[in-house]
């Protein structure tokens, strides 16, 4: 949806993510990859973060994949449909042969990683994939899975700009940073470096 309302003009910069083993435009999920073809996009390196999943307290049920959500018949707790999570967990499930009817709950979708980790450290739901941050905050394990980058999408016009360099600043050099350093599961040594 960020990178829809970036193409529409509706924003000036989005968020997604997708798995480090495709740090390039041509490896990057279809899904993603129409909105850089003409050229007028391009991505900044944002992140690395794990992403893994979200399993009760002292992981009763011996979670450590999603062929155990599935084996296992656990309550599972999606992202939306578009989101670089809910990308992440179809290919898993493609991975490991499993069709999504085959997860239960699998058209339950969370608003946020947050949102999945408070679900599972409830009871409500006993795994999602969301990042390591989340499951640390609202008191669920955390089984990690993957390495992936986050991206910030924008118009090479808006970088251009007076609006494009101040923000290009304050993502190198803002006080946000001293806060983000201390964030569990994330790695800073990609910001602001032009992936495509």
């Amino acid at each position: 949806q960020g990178l829809q309302d970036l193409a529409a003009g509706r924003s000036q910069i989005a968020g997604f993510n997708f798995p480090v083993r495709v740090y390039s435009k041509a490896g990057m999920p279809r899904e993603f990859k129409k909105f850089f073809e003409d050229g007028d996009l391009t991505m900044l390196g944002f992140a690395m973060r794990i992403q893994g999943l979200a399993v009760a307290a002292g992981n009763p049920l011996e979670i450590h994949s999603m062929l155990d959500v599935s084996l296992k018949k656990a309550r599972y707790i999606n992202r939306a449909p578009g989101t670089g999570t809910r990308i992440l967990c179809d290919s898993l499930l493609r991975a490991s042969g499993i069709r999504p009817e085959e997860i239960q709950g699998y058209g339950e979708a969370a608003p946020s990683h947050k949102s999945v980790a408070a679900q599972v450290a409830l009871g409500k739901a006993d795994a999602g994939l969301c990042i390591q941050y989340a499951a640390d905050q609202e008191g669920a394990d955390f089984i990690p899975l993957v390495k992936e980058a986050y991206y910030l999408a924008c118009s090479c016009a808006f970088l251009e700009s007076k609006a494009g360099s101040l923000f290009l600043e304050t993502l190198e050099r803002g006080a946000w940073r001293s806060r983000a350093e201390k964030l569990s599961g994330y790695d800073f040594a990609i910001l602001g470096s032009r992936a495509i």
